[in-house]
């Protein structure tokens, strides 16, 4: 018995031992710039997964028009004709630059607007835009947030360079907030210009831009999707206050530890009586360990709103079992070598 437990505390000391290197391996490993490269996060996963088992709703204060085809001057109508019939803000999310014959007739057709919130780019893109010139409406820039150029975009600031964000002023909030986007659990009712009515946009958002227009398409994590969309789910997740809260990064590095300690401790134990089989042991529970945090991380996700970036415990359990492995070949080879090269004494 006592021989039994001399054991178990041996390898639990082997094994604590052990998970501190393959900890720094892992958090070097998520560190590296190709992870960077690779525009990864476990978020898109559970957005993924939330939004197939989460039945989608239709949002009842938002609403999407699109203006595919138009040219500014039916725009512009169309803008104003929301606001005439009561919407609560009607958000312009089309640049119109370079000058056209038809531009005075357009800004005075969105002069009479009360409630417009127009698109401007912290890169300088609109600089040749038609609005500025407009004292009526509040502008919110439209440079959507993501880890490089292209990227995908799932997160998003309220407040940057002093200037208020497009889907801060329609959800109104101005505070300097960051979070994840929700783009699961809601869709939203998306009209022709024919199908306006006062029904319809009477005291509620309304976004109108182009929906079918690629070259203003943006990778999220649940595919392309048009910026006007993307501004969209972004007021939801203020304006219902559903960004997820997230875990603190020191429960997460517990976490992480105590799964590469628990794997190490089990390969460690079982390895040692029965070799091969304790090996396709320890991927068993590896896997299953694995899985665990997949399914605790969505749930969290889904049913409480909370985000819990395991990607640290996932890869740490496979970089305490990658040194493992290492040592255990590297201390074989020793004892190959040393066998070779120790003479027989008969």
């Amino acid at each position: 018995m006592k021989s039994t437990v001399k054991i178990i505390l041996q390898t639990l000391v082997r094994a604590l031992l052990g998970t501190i290197p393959a900890f720094l391996l892992a958090w070097l490993l998520l560190l590296n710039p190709f992870e960077h490269e690779a525009d990864f996060a476990l978020s898109d996963f559970y957005i993924r997964t939330a939004n197939r088992t989460s039945p989608s709703l239709l949002h009842p204060n938002i609403v999407v028009v699109g203006v595919d085809g138009l040219n500014r001057m039916e725009i512009a109508h169309v803008t104003s004709l929301i606001d005439a019939l009561g919407a609560r803000v009607v958000a312009l999310d089309v640049f119109m630059n370079d000058s056209s014959p038809y531009d005075t007739e357009v800004l005075a057709s969105l002069e009479v607007c009360d409630h417009l919130v127009l698109p401007i780019s912290l890169t300088g893109a609109d600089s040749a835009s038609i609005f500025p010139s407009l004292t009526n409406a509040r502008y919110g820039y439209v440079n959507l947030d993501s880890a490089r150029e292209g990227g995908t975009v799932r997160s998003f600031t309220l407040l940057r360079d002093g200037m208020h964000s497009f889907a801060s002023i329609l959800a109104g909030k101005n505070e300097p907030v960051t979070g994840l986007i929700r783009f699961d659990g809601v869709e939203f009712d998306i009209l022709s210009p024919d199908e306006i009515n006062g029904d319809a946009v009477r005291g509620k958002t309304v976004l109108v831009g182009n929906i079918n227009d690629f070259s203003d398409g943006h990778m999220t994590p649940v595919g392309i999707l048009p910026g006007v969309l993307v501004h969209a789910y972004t007021a939801r997740t203020i304006m219902d206050g559903c960004t997820p809260r997230t875990w603190s990064t020191w429960i997460i590095i517990l976490i992480a530890f105590l799964t590469g300690t628990l794997i190490l401790w089990q390969h460690t134990l079982v390895s040692l009586k029965d070799g091969d089989l304790g090996n396709l042991c320890s991927r068993v529970v590896q896997i299953c360990l694995l899985l665990l945090l997949y399914l605790v991380g969505s749930s969290l996700f889904i049913r409480q709103g909370v985000y819990a970036d395991f990607s640290l415990p996932i890869v740490l359990a496979a970089a305490v079992l990658l040194l493992y492995d290492i040592v255990h070949g590297v201390l074989s080879l020793k004892k190959i070598w040393k066998k070779q090269n120790t003479p027989d004494h008969e």
